[in-house]
């Protein structure tokens, strides 16, 4: 019973065209349904456990709760400060997408819980390893063709949101992968071959979707695991990136159409969809983000609202395409500085002497680039799969025992200890 948890995990990123359908408030998914068996499989699991130490991720259970706090508030505060609606369809759907997020971060915590041993955690590398394949091949299996996917309807650009995220998430899961590939003490010589594959596959599926922040995110953190390591694999890594870049250029019109549409946005969509350079995601990032600062500063204090975005809240439907500065239009400059609190604390984290001596900080930290950087192209981490990715990446650390940072009692009492030790032996010398 405490391990079924890890044959679960990969159920998380099976395809949501297996089980999914519309709400009043969004599209629920394949995830959504299996999550809750997850946290079920997951508190079982800890019953079994030994008693908890302080863990890494419990410096970061105040500024979450924090925020989620000063999320609720502005939320419940739009039926009031936004009186023009004459209904509670805003508030409904602010506290159901707050609720999603808690969910898949209350999941993230309790897998980190569930990872304390390391016999544990290195069953849990195969897991992870397992539900990237699974999220691999569910983005071959249900890839289409590009020039469909821009017949600007509903159906077609939820697809398009979903590809972006899932390649964002396999970026992340890439980092973390080829972390571990790169340094031999982390994992055995099997585990380090299917891996190998299984990044094949990865890079795969990410060639056929269509999420250009998913490619800029793996470079950068893979990059980053280029720079620190510095062995001889990389030349050749870099080799085959290179080549299977240039195959999927003139192999795939998906990727292909990416491409051409980042490089030349312009061309590209006068011959597909008509429209010029300020058309629909243009790819203009730095434009839209000016845009958007100032408005931080309309609604400073509690923000917008989680997740309200409409012609009355000043923010378009699609947002200002980066999730931190979204955070601060919707929850104001107190719940953006949470944000950036809780990635600097998991940054921090990584920086600690026993996660150091385990080899365990590189293979994190690009993942936690890649994270960022998918944030900052215009993905969203209100929940689902894209949350709990960095979450559960993260864990391989945050589950780690923490004799570092103590809390504050601990800090007043090793000081106290340290007086009276000092006042005793003062005492014995007279």
């Amino acid at each position: 019973m405490r391990h079924i948890w890890l044959y679960l995990l990969p159920l998380l990123y099976l395809p949501d065209t297996l089980l999914s359908f519309r709400t009043p408030f969004g599209v629920l998914k394949t995830s959504d349904v299996v999550v809750t068996l997850y946290i079920v499989s997951l508190i079982i699991a800890l019953r079994y456990s030994p008693n908890h130490p302080q863990l890494s991720v419990n410096s970061l259970k105040i500024p979450f709760l924090l925020f989620m706090f000063w999320a609720m508030v502005g939320t419940l505060l739009i039926p009031i400060r936004y009186p023009q609606y004459g209904s509670t369809y805003q508030l409904q759907f602010g506290l159901f997408k707050l609720g999603k997020f808690a969910l898949y971060a209350y999941a993230g915590w309790l897998t980190m819980h569930s990872c304390i041993q390391h016999k544990r955690r290195q069953g849990f590398m195969w897991s992870l390893l397992a539900s990237a394949t699974t999220l691999s091949i569910s983005m071959i299996i249900t890839s289409r063709d590009a020039v469909a996917a821009f017949q600007i309807d509903v159906e077609n650009l939820d697809q398009a949101l979903i590809d972006n995220l899932v390649n964002v998430v396999l970026a992340i899961f890439i980092c973390l992968i080829v972390g571990f590939i790169l340094n031999e003490q982390l994992m055995g010589k099997q585990w380090r071959n299917i891996a190998s594959f299984c990044v094949i596959l990865m890079l795969f599926g990410m060639v056929l979707g269509r999420g250009r922040g998913g490619w800029l995110s793996a470079f950068i953190g893979v990059s980053y695991l280029f720079i620190q390591y510095r062995q001889w694999r990389v030349l050749f890594i870099i080799g085959i990136s290179i080549s299977l870049i240039t195959v999927s250029y003139n192999s795939f019109p998906v990727f292909r159409s990416e491409v051409d549409k980042t490089l030349n946005p312009e061309l590209y969509y006068s011959s597909i969809s008509h429209q010029g350079i300020g058309g629909f995601d243009d790819g203009n990032r730095i434009n839209i983000w000016v845009h958007h600062i100032p408005k931080i500063f309309e609604t400073p204090f509690f923000g917008r609202g989680f997740f309200h975005r409409d012609w009355l809240a000043g923010i378009a439907s699609a947002g200002s395409h980066n999730f931190f500065l979204q955070m601060f239009l919707e929850t104001g400059l107190i719940g953006g500085i949470l944000i950036l609190l809780l990635m600097s604390r998991m940054w921090q984290s990584s920086l600690r002497i026993s996660v150091r001596q385990q080899h365990l900080h590189i293979p994190v930290q690009a993942s936690m680039i890649a994270a960022v950087i998918g944030g900052m192209t215009g993905e969203y981490y209100y929940g689902g799969i894209g949350l709990f990715s960095i979450i559960i990446s993260y864990g391989v650390i945050g589950s780690i025992p923490d004799n570092e940072n103590w809390g504050l009692y601990e800090r007043i009492q090793s000081i106290r200890h340290r007086l009276w030790t000092q006042k005793v032996l003062s005492t014995e010398h007279m």
